[in-house]
């Protein structure tokens, strides 16, 4: 109906135009026509000397005109003498005589003469005193011709409209079945994994209170089922996420295997499916996570490579476990986890006796996120110390949470969380922004200090990676080589083709390359040609002894002597004392960074450190300018 009515208006519209068009037309036509007809006859008038003579001159041209409508009128003494149309006359007043403009002149002009709109042109016989008067009625629309293409217009419009209504049922009746499978097709994306077409987490969620209706209604159990595979991680960054997807569609063809008709899998994320059992007891979730471990020991041929996959499963009972689907799906992931300690591959049923570090690593998991996205984390700095000019040249930025619930969490906790859950790339991201806002703050107060800032394996495996940490170095005006990247040596054998791209792009843009922790990878040093690497930092281990150690002493002059021969800057962590310090020193170590200088402290308080600690910066920038004189 909508259709319809566009159409109509559409087409009101356009006759509405059309016959103003055609009448402009004709008007036009109509003028010019008029126009050449009077000079026509004006220009031929003969010599005329008596009244009659001039009569008999206009009945000629009378009988030779073709258009009935036009009149010929003579005046003398702005008395009518002479018309061709004695009814028109009858019409024409002494008024409207006085209103002509008698003016000669080759353009139309208008006159109303009761109440009807008349071209007219006028000429004047000197020699006689007689005016000459030609009028013609303008065309308006109740014009023949005017009719005519109304009509026209009105019929094709009818038939327009017709096709048009046709047209609009078949199309409508196309579109709306397109937008029905649109609909239908988005709803399914909405509610499905898009790599296995798996039921997603959204639609596992409704499922879940269904059942729980089903159960209060039947009186009966049902199980939910948290898997989450074993050392998939390692198999993703070794082979390759193409290889990592492929494992995830046929572990969940197998799964699919493994289940009843009515029951439901769904994939909640990453490697994390979940198997919805409805009026199932005890006895049969355990029958089911049997054969789900049973099915998933035959080795996967993925691109003709044979893959061993083993998973933890995680089982609770309704109610028995809990009394709403939240509190199941939470206590099924910590059965999971139980199950991980156990060794992998096996089950677990809900213990609430195991419970308190699993719902510990729960809450943390959920706060974890909330604090980065709330900005409830602190970053505290650690000073790093040219030795050969004992100045502060640097700091290292590091993550300090203190959680409201849980009070502090130590780094060496919620980082693994965070590198487990994918919340490392969130947090990396936030600690830059921090670092690089108070970095732009020290530079107002004099102070150039360049940052290191740890990056993890996960986003050495983000290609967008390189382009969000530039971004946030532009918006808070910090040069790239003012920032050191520290990665370490597990982070980078773990898929080393991959990180280099990542690493080359990150030393284009101008950011500095350090590899943490140098010197505990048990790997090969052929990957350091490789890699635009500019700093080596040696792993404390091998620091905090050296004194007392000479083995851990020739370990750091070898390290020292083979980042020197390779053009990199050496980092030693790990100081606590003056002597280890002076040591370090006589091997030509080039940074330092330990307790004996500072520990990690609030930016705050690294202001105030700056400026009164022996290992303060050795020229602040605003001093520098006013030597400099500019």
């Amino acid at each position: 109906m909508v259709t319809v009515g566009i159409t109509i208006l559409s087409m009101s519209v356009f006759g509405i135009i059309a016959s103003k068009i055609m009448l402009d037309s004709a008007r036009a036509e109509q003028r010019a026509h008029l126009t050449d007809l009077a000079n026509d006859i004006f220009l031929n008038i003969p010599k005329i000397y008596s009244k009659d003579s001039l009569k008999q001159y206009l009945n000629k041209i009378k009988n030779e005109l073709h258009r009935e409508k036009i009149t010929l009128v003579a005046i003398e003494n702005n008395q009518i003498i002479y018309t061709s149309n004695n009814d028109f006359i009858k019409s024409l007043s002494t008024a409207d005589l006085e209103i002509i403009d008698f003016s000669e002149t080759d353009e139309t002009r208008f006159i109303s003469i009761s109440g009807i709109r008349n071209l007219y042109l006028t000429k004047s016989i000197q020699e006689m005193g007689y005016r000459l008067l030609l009028l013609e009625p303008e065309i308006s629309i109740d014009h023949p011709i005017s009719t005519t293409l109304i009509k026209r217009l009105i019929t094709s419009g009818i038939i327009i409209i017709w096709v048009a209504i046709w047209i609009a049922l078949i199309f409508g009746s196309v579109i709306a079945k397109h937008l029905k499978e649109k609909n239908i097709a988005l709803k399914h994306q909405a509610m499905h994994d898009t790599l296995t077409n798996l039921p997603n987490r959204t639609l596992l969620m409704d499922r879940l209170k269904q059942a729980q209706l089903n159960a209060h209604r039947q009186l009966s159990p049902f199980v939910l089922i948290i898997l989450d595979l074993d050392s998939f991680k390692e198999i993703n960054d070794t082979m390759g996420h193409h290889y990592g997807d492929e494992l995830l569609i046929e572990v969940s063809k197998r799964l699919l295997e493994s289940i009843r008709e009515n029951d439901s899998l769904a994939r909640l994320g990453g490697d994390e499916f979940a198997i919805l059992l409805p009026n199932t007891d005890y006895k049969g979730a355990e029958i089911c996570a049997h054969r789900v471990l049973s099915i998933l020991e035959q080795p996967l041929e993925i691109n003709e490579t044979l893959i061993e996959v083993k998973a933890s499963l995680g089982i609770t009972l309704y109610p028995e476990h809990g009394d709403s689907t939240d509190m199941i799906m939470q206590h099924a992931d910590v059965a999971m986890y139980q199950a991980k300690q156990i060794g992998g591959g096996s089950y677990s049923f809900y213990d609430p006796a195991l419970d308190s570090n699993s719902v510990r690593r729960l809450k943390l998991m959920t706060n974890l996120r909330h604090a980065i996205e709330n900005n409830l984390l602190n970053v505290h700095y650690q000073p790093m110390i040219d030795q050969q000019q004992n100045c502060t040249i640097a700091v290292e930025v590091l993550a300090r949470w203190n959680d409201k619930e849980l009070g502090f969490i130590p780094p060496d906790e919620f980082i693994p969380i965070a590198e487990q859950t994918g919340t490392i790339r969130l947090l990396t991201l936030w600690v830059l922004n921090q670092a690089t806002l108070d970095a732009s703050h020290w530079k107002t107060l004099g102070h150039n200090i360049k940052i290191a800032v740890n990056i993890s394996t996960n986003c050495l495996q983000d290609a967008s990676f390189p382009d969000k940490i530039n971004q946030i170095i532009s918006k808070n005006n910090i040069l790239a080589s003012d920032i050191e990247l520290e990665i370490t040596e597990s982070a980078l054998m773990s898929d080393l083709s991959r990180a280099r791209q990542i690493l080359d792009q990150l030393h284009e843009l101008g950011f500095k390359i350090s590899i943490d922790d140098f010197g505990t990878g048990f790997s090969s040093l052929a990957y350091l040609k490789q890699l635009p690497v500019d700093v080596l930092k040696i792993d404390r281990s091998f620091v905090e002894d050296m004194k007392n150690n000479k083995s851990d002493a020739a370990i750091v002059n070898t390290i020292i002597q083979l980042a020197h021969s390779l053009n990199c800057k050496v980092v030693a962590e790990g100081i606590e004392d003056a002597e280890t310090y002076d040591l370090l020193k006589e091997l030509n170590n080039d940074i330092a960074q330990g307790y004996l200088i500072s520990r990690p402290i609030p930016a705050n308080d690294l202001e105030q450190w700056l400026e009164t600690s022996v290992w303060k910066p050795r020229q602040s920038v605003i001093e520098e300018t006013k030597l400099s004189g500019t």
